[in-house]
């Protein structure tokens, strides 16, 4: 915000100062982005711990590392596990728990709804669950539910993630694809597939690049390749490409929703023009920046990230409420200018279609009554598909 400029000189060898420049500079960025959340409503994050019984027994099982590139991440991550093999099912306490933290948030969108021709959106992906700011004494024990809900940081705030007494948690996407049981997965052509009629209706690539730019904004490039004919996920700006045959849009501002200025109209021209020269390799669905040797990133620009997927779209029904579960087979890497992450990740994502026609449609006016009255129709079929994909 407005203030004294100061200057900060960063001394070391190359690899380094340019790595401490990129986190500085992602810093800016988070905290900037941040701010300007705020007017929506600001991030409100919240833990639901759901278990079988007050008589359940859990401990704790070292987790892999965090990422490399992740600094924000401290200390071992642990899984909360338990012995006991049941058919999950979400708790009416836990969903109305869930309701009630979403309650606030659909309130404040919706408000803002007209106001800002804002559109929202509500999905889970499935993931992996760790804690952090354990103490070694506590990884031999065993843990009831009770002490569970004691130890963790259910919401995030300035007194809580300063406590050391709470275990922080973190999430992190993607599931393991041998843990997914076998033929849990319907092929083209298979309609009578045991799963409440899911079915694999389309298959599509994406490409996403991530860039910082000078003024210290997140701006994504978006490419489809494949997207059915009459799809209504198109970008609001499309470049054509015969020969590849994309849809490309460039993603911008704070989670895309602020207003532009001239310095942010100015920077997304700039980045188009350079991302025009992207390469696709259709054969091995590969999309690269444009040759350095032929056309330089403009100056205070970076690239963060890369990823590429195949999205399986398939479709079920359950009391005559539609879902999409997408799965995805997605590899890409992070940067920080000094070093590089590679990453792989199998994803499921759930979306129940009616939320999706009302919250991202800029003609319905959606109320927050509507979205969380189907909550426990969601959540029962999130239990359903999660008991079909992955217990045996």
């Amino acid at each position: 915000q407005d203030g004294d400029t100061v200057q900060v000189k960063i001394i070391g060898p190359p690899k380094n100062s340019d790595g401490a420049e990129s986190r500085i500079r992602h810093c800016i960025t988070f905290h900037k982005e941040k701010m300007m959340r705020y007017e929506f409503g600001g991030d409100k994050h919240f833990v639901c711990f759901a278990y079988k019984d007050e008589n359940e027994q859990f401990r704790l099982k070292l987790g892999r590392s965090a990422p490399k590139l992740d600094g924000f991440i401290q200390r071992e991550r642990y899984r909360i596990e338990t012995d006991d093999v049941y058919q999950s099912e979400i708790s009416d306490k836990t969903i109305s728990e869930i309701k009630n933290h979403l309650s606030t948030s659909l309130q404040k969108l919706n408000e803002l709804q007209d106001e800002k021709q804002l559109m929202a959106d509500l999905w889970c992906h499935f993931g992996k669950v760790f804690v952090t700011c354990v103490d070694e004494d506590e990884t031999q024990n065993t843990f009831s539910p009770v002490d569970i809900n004691g130890r963790i940081t259910k919401i995030v705030s300035r007194a809580t993630i300063r406590n050391d007494a709470y275990w922080r948690v973190s999430f992190e996407e993607g599931v393991d694809p041998l843990d997914v049981n076998d033929g849990a997965l319907p092929q083209f052509g298979d309609d009578n597939h045991g799963f409440l009629g899911l079915k694999l209706v389309h298959t599509q690539w994406r490409y996403d690049f991530g860039f910082g730019t000078p003024s210290y904004r997140s701006v994504r490039l978006k490419a489809w390749e494949g997207l059915p004919s009459g799809s209504d996920d198109k970008p609001p700006v499309e470049r054509g490409n015969n020969d590849t045959k994309l849809t490309v849009e460039l993603r911008a501002g704070s989670r895309y929703v602020t207003d532009k200025d001239s310095v942010c109209i100015e920077e997304d021209a700039v980045l188009s023009d350079y991302l025009s020269n992207c390469k696709f390799d259709k054969q091995n669905h590969h999309m690269y920046l444009p040759d350095e040797n032929e056309h330089q990133i403009p100056e205070g620009f970076e690239c963060t990230f890369y990823r590429e997927a195949k999205e399986r779209m398939f479709q079920a029904t359950v009391d005559e409420e539609s879902f999409s579960v997408i799965v995805l087979d997605e590899k890409g890497w992070d940067t920080d200018s000094s070093d590089i992450r590679h990453q792989e990740q199998f994803g499921i994502r759930v979306v129940m279609n009616s939320w999706s026609e009302a919250l991202l449609s800029a003609e319905r006016h959606w109320t927050p009554e509507e979205i969380l009255g189907k909550l426990k129709n969601y959540m029962g079929f999130l239990s359903l598909l999660k008991n079909y994909f992955f217990d045996g």
